[in-house]
C-alpha cells in the first residue's frame, strides 16, 4: 500500500536531518515516528542502534525499547549507569516492578485491569470492540473484515500487556500504536494459532469420524479428545508466551524449545497453571451466576448482565496476558531466550 505524500514527505524530510545530526536525541524521535508511519521502522532502529553504539545513554536505551521488537530489545547491551534494574525505565519513564520471584509478584495481576481511570476505560473499549466484533462478522465478508479491525485493536492491547509485563512494568502502556493495518489480523491471528496449537488436535480427535467417516464420535474419539485437551491446557501459559515474546508464531509449534523451556522453571509454571485455572474457575461461576439472574430478570437489566459477562471475559484475557508476562520478567535469565 502505497504511503501518504504528506507521510513521505515528512519521512524524506526526517531522513536528512538525521544525516546531517545523527546524534540528536529530538531528531532521531522524529524520524522514528516518521519512519513508522511509512513502514520504514527498520530504518529508524538502525539509525537508533548506530547513535547508541556511539552514546550509550538511558535516553537512547528507552527510545530503543520503545520502537524494537522484544528480541530486538533484548539483544541490546544496557548503559552501565542502567544495569542495577532502576525503579522507572529509562527515556520513558515507566514505573518498574522490583525483581521478586514469581509467586511474590502475582499481587500486581488481580487489579491490573482496574488499576487506574485509563485501566478501566480500556477494560470497556476492548469489551465493546469484541463484542462488535462478534456481531460485525456475521455481515459477510465486509462485515468479517470489519471485526477483524475491531478485534485486532483489543488484541493488540493484551498483546502489549504481556510485553509491558515480560519487562516489568507497573502499569499499562495504554492503546498500542498501530500505524501499520496489517498489525490488526497479526494481533487476531496470533491468538488464533495459540488455541489452534493447544485445542487444535482434541478437536480433530472428535470429529474426525465426523468428517472422514460420516459416523457418530465414538468413546475412543471423546476420551482422546479429553486427554488432548488437557494436554492443550497445560501447554496453553507457554504457547502464549512463545508466541508474545519471540514474535514468531511458528515457534508454538516448536514443542521441544516449549517443554526445555516449561523444564527450566517447573514450580513456576505450575503455580501459573494453577493461577489460571483458579481464575477461569471463578470467571464461569459469575458467569454462570449472573446468566441465571439474567435468565429471569426484565430486558434492561437482562442487557446489563450480558454486558458485564463480557467485561469478564475481556477481563480474564487480560489477567492471562499479565500473569505470562511476569512469569517471563522473573524467569527470564531461567528460559535464556534471547541471551
Amino acid at each position: 500500500m502505497a504511503a501518504n505524500p504528506k507521510d513521505e514527505a515528512r519521512y524524506q524530510a526526517a531522513r536528512q536531518q538525521v544525516a546531517a545530526s545523527p546524534d540528536d536525541l529530538t531528531i532521531l524521535r522524529e524520524f522514528c515516528a516518521a519512519a513508522k508511519l511509512v513502514g520504514r521502522r527498520p530504518e529508524a532502529v538502525e539509525a537508533l542502534q548506530a547513535s547508541y553504539t556511539r552514546h550509550p545513554t538511558q535516553d537512547l536505551y528507552g527510545e530503543l525499547r520503545s520502537i524494537c521488537t522484544f528480541p530486538e530489545f533484548q539483544s541490546i547491551k544496557p548503559p552501565a549507569e542502567s544495569a542495577a534494574a532502576p525503579g522507572k525505565q529509562a527515556g520513558t519513564g515507566a514505573e518498574l516492578l522490583p525483581r521478586k520471584p514469581f509467586p511474590l509478584l502475582l499481587d500486581q495481576v488481580i487489579l491490573y485491569p482496574v488499576q487506574d481511570g485509563l485501566s478501566v476505560f480500556i477494560l470497556i473499549c476492548c469489551t465493546a470492540l469484541l463484542t462488535a466484533g462478534d456481531i460485525l462478522r456475521l455481515g459477510g465478508i465486509i462485515g468479517f473484515g470489519a471485526a477483524i479491525i475491531f478485534w485486532g485493536i483489543a488484541f493488540g492491547y493484551f498483546w502489549s500487556v504481556m510485553a509491558a509485563s515480560g519487562m516489568g512494568e507497573k502499569r499499562t502502556r495504554g492503546w498500542p500504536d498501530f500505524t501499520d493495518p496489517g498489525e490488526f489480523g497479526t494481533a487476531v491471528g496470533q491468538y488464533f494459532m495459540v488455541f489452534v496449537a493447544c485445542y487444535g488436535p482434541a478437536v480433530v480427535m472428535f470429529f474426525y469420524p465426523v468428517f472422514l467417516q460420516h459416523e457418530v464420535p465414538k468413546m475412543f474419539n471423546l476420551l482422546g479428545a479429553i486427554g488432548l485437551a488437557f494436554l492443550g491446557a497445560l501447554y496453553y501459559p507457554m504457547a502464549l508466551m512463545l508466541a508474545g515474546f519471540t514474535h514468531d508464531t511458528w515457534q508454538l509449534f516448536n514443542f521441544p524449545t516449549a517443554i526445555r523451556s516449561i523444564a527450566r522453571i517447573p514450580g513456576d509454571y505450575v503455580i501459573c497453571l494453577a493461577f489460571f485455572l483458579g481464575t477461569y474457575l471463578l470467571a464461569v461461576v459469575l458467569e454462570v451466576l449472573l446468566g441465571s439472574v439474567a435468565a429471569r430478570a426484565p430486558l434492561p437489566l437482562w442487557i446489563l448482565l450480558m454486558i458485564f459477562i463480557r467485561v469478564i471475559d475481556t477481563y480474564l484475557i487480560i489477567v492471562q496476558m499479565r500473569t505470562v508476562g511476569l512469569l517471563f520478567y522473573s524467569r527470564e535469565k531461567d528460559l535464556g531466550w534471547f541471551q
